[in-house]
């Protein structure tokens, strides 16, 4: 009988031991991932007609070693792709990149008339060293650009007699 106890705290154990291995291997892809570095595009209205790309690090922990190249992909395909580049930079959590378009296309509305999709691609590194490929598009520049034009708003005029006079 006692054989049989034994036997059934060994089995007991061991499940405990594989539990917890489990365990262990999820915690360490859930410490991973609370500290991968994920990055975003989207438009940046300084003015009226102006503008930039931005790319903002909306993970949780810092992009290191970031080598990233920012593309302009044209509608027309006669057109060269123009490109920006970033090179070996550290981003924190939460800080953003200002990409500043080529003087012909730093108007809003000319950038989203040329150009058909704003990609970002490269790699980064997290803080634990693990190597990340970067791949981030954007689409669809009219709709955003216009997103962000300031709304044009009627404003009706009140009619004023002929008898009004300002105080003086």
């Amino acid at each position: 009988m006692i054989e049989v106890l034994t036997a059934a705290l060994v089995v007991i154990t061991g499940y405990y031991a594989w539990q917890t291995q489990q365990t262990v291997g999820e915690m360490r892809i859930a410490r991973r991932e609370a500290v991968k570095p994920r990055l975003a595009i989207d438009l940046r209205k300084d003015s009226d007609r102006y503008g930039a790309v931005t790319t903002t690090n909306v993970g949780l922990g810092p992009a290191v070693a970031a080598e990233l190249k920012l593309t302009l992909e044209p509608v027309v395909t006669e057109h060269d792709p123009v490109d920006g580049w970033l090179g070996r930079a550290t981003i924190p959590a939460g800080h953003t990149i200002h990409w500043l378009p080529p003087a012909t296309l730093r108007e809003m509305d000319n950038m989203a008339n040329w150009t058909e999709r704003i990609r970002v691609s490269g790699t980064m590194r997290d803080i634990h060293g693990s190597l990340h490929e970067v791949d981030e598009a954007l689409d669809d520049l009219e709709v955003r650009w216009s997103a962000l034009r300031p709304r044009r708003v009627a404003v009706r005029s009140a009619l004023v007699s002929d008898s009004y006079h300002p105080a003086t």
